[in-house]
């Protein structure tokens, strides 16, 4: 990577609808290697039944995310 990077999906911004917005942000380290930032949100859809079913999910996602990110960091 020269420089920095930066990807957006799908609905960057305030009014967006319910569901997943993240940014990957890259950027090169002085020992030349790449810094991998992941920012992701998630609106829930559904009032309090949505909020629970997040709840419950959260600790799954989270655990995806963190053996993706693992993965990408042995690349």
């Amino acid at each position: 990577v020269n420089g920095a990077a930066e990807t957006t999906w799908p609905w960057p911004g305030e009014d967006r609808p319910p569901g997943p917005a993240g940014r990957w942000r890259l950027r090169d380290t002085e020992d030349g290697g790449t810094e991998v930032t992941l920012r992701l949100t998630y609106s829930v859809p559904g009032g309090l039944p949505g909020l629970l079913a997040d709840a419950l999910a959260a600790p799954m996602v989270r655990g995806h995310v963190k053996r993706s990110l693992e993965a990408l960091e042995k690349l």
